[in-house]
């Protein structure tokens, strides 16, 4: 991460960086301007983790990125991280729970402007006889309690 970030030129890009960062032993509060401010429970953890956790800061501070999630997104826990050096570019961050996963999903709905040059506006053709597009969903003929039965029945918790 620290190799990465040091050969971006500043303030330019914007710079998003998300994950699991796994530090159960850390609060995040948030603070006056949206951005998170951290504090160590030392009881709950062991000198490596804290090192870790110590390190990860000395990286987001030298590129002055700022956290922006206080809510829990595993149990009672903040793990998943969400580090930009333009708190700004955030209209809207909501953590929601995830039937998928035993982490919550984070929603993040920015204000990020793109360069529509590489955008490609024609619909998808996914190639056959029928194409997505045209599925009808809402067909009578579908045994839709069949198909919610069978993806219940994947045992999701072990693939996932």
């Amino acid at each position: 991460m620290n190799n990465l970030l040091s050969n971006m030129n500043a303030p330019e890009p914007t710079v998003i960086l998300t994950g699991d960062f796994n530090f159960p032993f850390v609060k995040w509060t948030k603070g006056a301007h949206n951005g998170c401010r951290w504090e160590i429970n030392s009881s709950s953890t062991t000198l490596d983790e804290k090192a870790q956790f110590l390190k990860l800061t000395e990286v987001v501070d030298k590129y002055n990125l700022v956290q922006a999630i206080e809510e829990p997104t595993r149990e009672r826990n903040t793990l998943d991280l969400v580090f930009t050096n333009d708190i700004s570019i955030f209209a809207h961050i909501e953590v929601l729970k995830s039937s998928l996963s035993d982490h919550h999903q984070i929603e993040v709905t920015t204000n990020f402007k793109t360069n529509n040059r590489d955008i490609n506006n024609e619909t998808p053709n996914y190639g056959g006889e029928t194409d997505f597009w045209q599925l009808n969903f809402h067909n009578d003929n579908v045994s839709w309690s069949t198909i919610n039965k069978e993806i219940n029945d994947i045992p999701w918790h072990i693939l996932f």
